[in-house]
Parts: structure tokens; sequence; C-alpha cells
């Protein structure tokens, strides 16, 4: 897993464990402004949570991860670049998605439970989509915008601030 940003209020706590469930080894828990090294898994499971005492928020945090079974051939990424800015924002940002080729995609939006706060199916022309988003009616907070693709679900986490 990479932290691709990191920033969190300092009695906000990102912990990442080496397995499926909060039993599993903890491999540290992460606070502030610097993101943490890369972190490996001991096997194919890692599970991150995060927990805020909700007294204020930061730009909170970003991150990727790479499955790798070993076996086979590995397949192309359709999705070249998933991009939102300005982030954060005061619930108005341009969402920008780059694909290898044509590709149908659906987008969501989640606040931090999960729930699903908005959902939609752009018209994609070409290999590129730029659109610009208004979510103002949204409170304050870290949401997560997802692009599902045929294959594959790709994340980008969104802070609003008002």
């Amino acid at each position: 897993m990479h932290f691709n940003s990191f920033n969190t209020e300092s009695n906000d706590y990102v912990t990442i464990y080496d397995g499926p469930t909060t039993a599993s080894p903890s491999l540290g828990a992460y606070s502030g402004a610097f993101a943490p090294a890369d972190i490996l898994s001991s096997g194919g499971n890692l599970l991150v949570t995060f927990v805020s005492n909700g007294t204020s928020i930061g730009p909170g945090f970003d991150c990727s991860y790479t499955c790798n079974t070993g076996v086979g051939i590995p397949e192309a990424d359709e999705l070249l670049n998933f991009n939102l800015y300005p982030n954060p924002n005061d619930g108005t940002f341009k969402l920008i998605l780059e694909f290898n080729t044509p590709s149908l995609v659906t987008l969501s939006m989640k606040d931090a439970l999960g729930r699903i706060v908005k959902s939609w199916q752009p018209q994609v022309i070409g290999n590129r989509h730029s659109q610009k988003i208004e979510v103002a009616e949204l409170a304050k907070g870290v949401y997560t915008v997802v692009a599902e693709t045929g294959r594959r679900s790709y994340h980008k986490s969104v802070s609003i601030i008002k």
C-alpha cells in the first residue's frame, strides 16, 4: 500500500492491520502530516481503519494498493488518470478520467460511513472524460469518489470544507 497524500488531525488515526480483521497484527497507527512508508502484507489481506475525534477536519489521506498474486500475466490498467481538483474544495471540483481504451464507467460519491450520496454514469467520449462536480449541499467532510469500470474500482478521497 502506498500513501499518495497524508494529513490527518493529531487526534485522528489510520491503523493498518496485516490481515482481514482488527484481531490481525497491527502494522502501525499513523497520524499527522507525514505519509507512512510503503506497507506490505505478509499474506493476501490488509485492513485499514480510520478513527476521528470529529472536532476538526483535515485533508485526510489518499492511498493506493496493488495486489500481486505472483501468477499469470498482469492486466493493463483501464484507467490511466483519475484526478480531482481542487482538493480540498467548497463542494465544487473538477473530475478528470483518462482511459487506455474507450470505457463505460459508473461514478459514485460515498460518505465516511460508505453510504452513496451521489451516483451517475457520465457520457465518456473517446478516452477522456472531464466534468465539473457540484455537491455544495453535502456537509463538510471527507468523501470517496469511486470510478467503476467493467473489471475494476478506483477510489479517490475528496475533502469538502466550507
